[in-house]
C-alpha cells in the first residue's frame, strides 16, 4: 500500500508496519521521506531497525535522521523530538506518517503539519529604506543622544526614583525578580503603600487594592506606579505577604526597606496607608480610598493635558 504524503511533497515508501507501543525504542528517516519505528542499533556504516514482524538495515548514506531514544515508540513522539532538535523536515515526514497511521494522535499531528509547514515558509526580504537627511546613522545617534541627555535631566529632579533606584524587586509567578528602573522613570505620580502582613486590616484592604491597581493600569500604563514600603519584621513573611495577593506592584527590598529615605519621611500614621506623591516629592493626597480617588483624578487630569497637546 503505497502512502501520499502531500505535505512533504514526495511519495512515502510502502510496507509500513505498525509497532506495538512501548515494545521498541528509536525511529529512522531516510532521504527517500520513509519513516520506520522500532529498536534501532548502530553498527558501523548501518544503520538497523528491529520492527514487530522484521528487521530492516538502511546504509548511513540513505539516513536522513534516526534516534535510539528509549522514549520513542510512535511516529508522534519521534516528530516531536526531531521538531525539538530544529529538524523540521524530517518532524515534517514523522508528523505525516503519524497523521496517517496512529489514530490517537492524528489531530494533534496534523497541527504540528500547520505549524510546520509555516514555519518553513520562506520568509520576505525586508529591503532598506532610501536614507533621508534625518535617518542617517549619526542624524539618529544625534537624536538618541539629546533624548538620553533630556531624560537624565528630567531624572534629577524625581526625588522618588532616586530614593528607591536600584533597590526594587517584584514577585512574579511566586518569585522576586528585579524590578526595571526604566518602568519607575516614566511616572508622573506614586502611590507608597504602608503595610505589613501582621495587619489585620491591610489584609482586607489589600484585595481591592490589587483590584484598583490593575484597573488603572490598563487606562493610565506608564503614568503612575504604586510601591510597597512593608513593616514585617521577618523576609519570610514579607514574601509571603507580596506572594499571598499576588501584588502586581513592586516593592523596596526587605534588606533597604529600614534605610529607605521614603520611609522615614511619609511613615508616619497608622496602617493600611496610601501616601500619593508626583515625582518631586510633593504629597497630594494621605489615607485609603481617598488617596486612591485622589490619584485617579490626578492621572485623568494629566490624560486630558496630552490629548490636548
Amino acid at each position: 500500500m503505497k502512502i501520499r504524503a502531500g505535505h512533504c511533497g514526495a511519495i512515502l515508501a510502502a510496507g509500513l508496519l505498525l509497532i506495538n507501543a512501548g515494545a521498541f525504542a528509536g525511529a529512522v528517516v531516510t532521504k527517500g521521506n520513509k519513516a520506520e519505528v522500532g529498536k534501532v542499533t548502530e553498527a558501523g556504516g548501518a544503520v538497523h531497525l528491529k520492527i514487530k514482524y522484521g528487521k530492516v538495515t538502511y546504509k548511513k548514506s540513505k539516513v536522513l535522521w534516526f534516534t535510539t531514544s528509549s522514549r520513542i515508540s510512535t511516529f508522534y513522539g519521534a516528530g516531536r523530538m526531531a521538531y525539538k532538535q530544529g529538524k523540521l523536515r524530517v518532524a515534517q515526514v514523522l508528523f505525516t506518517y503519524s497523521a496517517q497511521k496512529e489514530l490517537a494522535t492524528r489531530q494533534n499531528a496534523r497541527r504540528w503539519l500547520t505549524r510546520i509547514k509555516k514555519e518553513l515558509r520562506p520568509k520576505p526580504i525586508k529591503l532598506p529604506m532610501p536614507e533621508t537627511a534625518d535617518s542617517t546613522p549619526k542624524a539618529k545617534s544625534a537624536k538618541e543622544e539629546e533624548a538620553k541627555a533630556a531624560a537624565r535631566e528630567k531624572l534629577k529632579d524625581n526625588v522618588i526614583y532616586n530614593a528607591v533606584k536600584d533597590d526594587l524587586v517584584r514577585m512574579e509567578r511566586g518569585k522576586l525578580k528585579p524590578y526595571e528602573d526604566e518602568a519607575l522613570a516614566t511616572a508622573e505620580y506614586y502611590a507608597l503603600y504602608f503595610s505589613s502582613s501582621r495587619c489585620g486590616f491591610c489584609h482586607q484592604f489589600t484585595p481591592g487594592l490589587a483590584k484598583a491597581y490593575k484597573g488603572m493600569q490598563r487606562r493610565y500604563r506608564g503614568k503612575f506606579e504604586f510601591i510597597l514600603m512593608s513593616f514585617d519584621r521577618e523576609e519570610e513573611a514579607w514574601q509571603g505577604y507580596m506572594k499571598q495577593y499576588k501584588m502586581p506592584w513592586p516593592a523596596v527590598k526587605f534588606s533597604q526597606v529600614r534605610r529607605c529615605g521614603l520611609m522615614r519621611y511619609f511613615s508616619g500614621g497608622g496602617i493600611p496607608r496610601l501616601v500619593i506623591v508626583d515625582a518631586s516629592g510633593k504629597q497630594i493626597a494621605v489615607g485609603q480610598n481617598k488617596a486612591i480617588e485622589a490619584l485617579q483624578d490626578k492621572l485623568k487630569e494629566s490624560k486630558k493635558e496630552d490629548q490636548a497637546k
